[in-house]
């Protein structure tokens, strides 16, 4: 796992924000598609739109030095009645994800942060606003719950993808 402090720049924050802020969310997504904590809400990015398929995927590409495949790629929505459930994105050892924490401002005390379980330990990342994590998608993972009195979405950005 490799993290990138700041990653995201003022600018594309502010365009992601747009995305978030528009009517496109949709409810029952799950992440390993069985429901065993709750649905989850999702927008799904298309490849027309080349914010996300090219610009934000070009630097993705230099970030990591890599070149890849794109399986998907979605905006991801945890309220506090939901968190994620443990899983692997995908199997296959070329398989990688590139998650960008979206939130425009967090607090520890909300919770929500992205749980890796390797060798019987559990290691924590908090949802920090413009930081992503870069990781093998073979890891055991999931999103942890939020405080009960948090009313907003836990937003991140998953690119799902195969290094070529």
């Amino acid at each position: 796992m490799i993290l990138f402090n700041n990653w995201l720049t003022k600018e594309e924050m502010d365009f992601i924000q747009q995305t978030i802020k528009s009517p496109r969310w949709e409810f029952g997504h799950t992440s390993t598609g069985i429901p065993t904590n709750g649905f989850l809400w999702v927008i799904n990015i298309d490849k027309s739109e080349d914010f996300y398929y090219k610009h934000l995927l070009d630097k993705i590409q230099k970030t990591t030095n890599e070149q890849f495949n794109v399986e998907r790629v979605y905006l991801n929505g945890n309220q506090n009645s939901s968190c994620g459930s443990i899983h692997k994105d995908n199997i296959d050892e070329n398989a990688k994800t590139f998650l960008i924490y979206c939130n425009p401002d967090w607090h520890i005390e909300i919770g929500g942060h992205t749980h890796f379980i390797h060798n019987n330990e559990i290691i924590s990342t908090p949802p920090i606003p413009g930081n992503a994590i870069y990781f093998n998608g073979n890891i055991d993972h999931f999103a942890a719950p939020l405080n009960p009195m948090y009313q907003g979405l836990r937003v991140t950005l998953a690119y799902k993808l195969i290094k070529q």
